[in-house]
């Protein structure tokens, strides 16, 4: 059974559920208040302040989570950054080149056109008659056969004959990321990975205090991270109402994060970057860093601080600003081989607990 098999499962569990006309008896497939308000146990579980609206995508966002936890949810839908907009998830997928038209597996995140524009997503489940017939599961949608129904009320399955002009196409999800013992070196940093890697480094020291981001529900892996971040200054919410945990981590983030860990020192020193000026933000950040051989540019005159970074990079960001030290054991991860520029890097910072697998 391949890894696409566990959410597909998921979502053949949920079939015949009904959407209500109020939060009572959410969980019940169709009993409690049924209706068509748009209240789901999808919305309650994964952003409960937008009860009332579609809720096509944020289904595939709870059976993902479902099947593979929330920080591989994250990374195998949209790149760490859950959106609940089909045409953004869509989007998405095609930005990192994991878009179909045909060809259609199980797993594949499939998405409707209605109208002009993408306006409803579904799951793969089946594809049957040499790939003629695609079987989908669909939340807030309608039963019948070739026919897109969004906003809908309840999960159903359903029958498309291939091809037809409102299947626009699929995303396909990285399913390989789910084999044991994997890194993921190149995936995404988004903000609450980050801050999660720094409580990890900095002893996971829980701190006594109150947080009002309505977009960091407690009991998510990253609540105590965030209040630890948030406490001691490390960072800082993306406004006084949200702390954006989704939205990517850039080069300069990081860094200013590591630097504020290290007491904010202030150091002297040329910098041979053109894009890093001293009046902004990250600039102390990046001296301190860059003095310290804890950062090299992505050339000699480019540190691209708005460049989104990756694990390995931050890896290797907290390796060198721990001095290097040798390491030696073996590697836990299937994916990170020796000669890579971020072995060692990994190595130690598995050892140390600082960070683990995305699977």
């Amino acid at each position: 059974m391949g890894q696409e098999q566990k959410v597909i499962q998921v979502e053949l569990g949920e079939l015949g559920y009904l959407e209500k006309n109020n939060s009572q008896n959410l969980d019940s497939k169709t009993g409690g208040s049924v209706g068509s308000g748009n209240y789901t146990k999808y919305w309650r579980d994964m952003k409960p302040e937008w009860q009332g609206n579609p809720w096509c995508m944020c289904m595939q966002g709870w059976s993902f989570k479902k099947a593979y936890g929330e920080q591989m949810a994250q990374i195998l839908l949209c790149g760490g950054l859950y959106s609940y907009y089909c045409p953004a998830n869509a989007l998405y997928f095609k930005n990192k080149g994991q878009w179909v038209t045909s060809g259609f597996k199980p797993g594949d995140v499939v998405f409707f056109k209605y109208g002009s524009e993408i306006g409803h997503v579904g799951l793969v489940v089946d594809v049957q008659n040499n790939g003629k017939l695609l079987v989908s599961v669909e939340g807030n949608t309608g039963s019948g056969d070739n026919t897109v129904i969004p906003n809908g009320g309840g999960v159903f399955q359903k029958k498309y004959t291939i091809p037809a002009s409102y299947v626009v196409g699929a995303g396909r999800p990285d399913y390989s990321l789910l084999q044991p013992k994997i890194f993921g070196a190149n995936v995404t940093l988004n903000r609450a990975m980050a801050v999660t890697t720094l409580f990890a480094l900095c002893g996971k020291s829980k701190v006594d205090t109150f947080i009002n981001f309505e977009d960091v529900p407690k009991g998510c892996y990253y609540y105590e991270p965030v209040k630890w971040a948030v406490r001691n200054g490390i960072t800082v919410g993306a406004s006084d109402k949200k702390f954006n945990p989704f939205g990517y981590c850039t080069r300069a983030m990081f860094l200013q994060m590591m630097w504020r860990i290290s007491g904010s020192p202030k150091v002297s020193i040329d910098l041979p970057f053109d894009d890093v000026k001293e009046d902004k933000w990250y600039y102390n950040a990046v001296c301190w860093a860059y003095k310290y051989g804890i950062v090299k540019g992505i050339s000699e005159k480019e540190f691209a601080p708005n460049k989104s970074i990756t694990r390995a990079e931050a890896a290797q960001m907290i390796y060198a600003a721990q001095g290097k030290p040798t390491v030696t054991g073996k590697m836990p991860f299937e994916d990170v081989t020796p000669g890579k520029w971020y072995y060692n890097a990994i190595l130690f910072c598995a050892q140390k607990g600082i960070f683990s697998g995305i699977s």
